[in-house]
């Protein structure tokens, strides 16, 4: 009787309404993204990098989305070795054209992590698969999904087998299908471009800008200063010019 009269009281408060509000809407935008065939591992981590979802909310939307709605199957698994992804980790899977897979990987420091294994920049979220860490496997057709399809297992079974560090080659079971990766992470803006600058308009009866007077060479101000503290020499007087001239007086001399 307590259980079913506290069922709702997480809706008592602002915060809590408010919060359950939100993740119901997120909920409606991933169907619709996964009625897209988009997978959800990618579209969960894209709303976790604009900080429309936290991680504490991923948990009960894989579960809600993969399991409970579209019935997809799932395995887990505790790693027995450690494991470094390669570079080209996704290579492995992307002609898995058959399946749509999600991996959860429950990260001893970062927590709750979904994963496309069909995305070269998921694998570089996690560089190293601890020994003993759980992992979860999910494979289906979002809305084809069939409970029984042998395929499921057998993907399930080559996905264990890469973790154990065998080198697997792709069924051709696996190689036929429309599941292929989609990458719906937007693509980058390119910056603005500048526009040129146009002439300066003017006002009318505006006088025109006066440009600043052009600054004399460092080297010919030292040429003029030196000129003009060098001794400038007298004119000498010329002949026709008798004025200027001086006599030499006469003496007389007593005999």
């Amino acid at each position: 009787m307590n259980e079913a009269v506290n069922e709702y009281e997480y809706f008592a408060s602002r915060q809590g309404f408010n919060n359950a509000a939100g993740h119901f809407d997120a909920v409606k935008e991933l169907l619709s993204d996964l009625g897209a065939c988009r997978n959800l591992a990618g579209e969960l981590n894209l709303r976790l990098n604009d900080k429309t979802l936290t991680q504490r909310q991923l948990s009960a939307l894989v579960n809600a989305l993969l399991v409970d709605k579209f019935q997809y199957k799932t395995y887990s698994h505790n790693l027995e070795e450690n494991m470094e992804p390669a570079q080209d980790a996704s290579e492995v899977f992307l002609p898995w054209k058959a399946v749509d897979l999600v991996f959860v990987y429950h990260h001893p420091d970062l927590g709750y992590m979904v994963l496309d294994p069909k995305n070269k920049k998921h694998w570089e979220l996690v560089t190293l698969f601890k020994k003993n860490e759980l992992l979860t496997i999910y494979v289906g057709e979002f809305a084809k999904t069939k409970p029984d399809n042998p395929l499921y297992d057998l993907a399930i079974d080559q996905a264990i087998a890469f973790f154990n560090g065998k080198k697997i080659k792709t069924p051709a079971a696996l190689a036929k299908g429309s599941f292929k990766f989609i990458d719906t992470a937007p693509a980058p803006k390119a910056p603005p471009r500048r526009k040129a600058a146009g002439p300066v308009r003017r006002r009318k009866g505006e006088a025109p800008p006066v440009s600043p007077p052009a600054e004399t060479p460092k080297a010919a101000l030292q040429s003029v200063s030196a000129i003009s503290a060098a001794p400038v020499a007298a004119p000498a007087p010329s002949e026709g010019d008798k004025s200027k001239r001086r006599m030499t007086p006469f003496y007389g001399i007593p005999v």
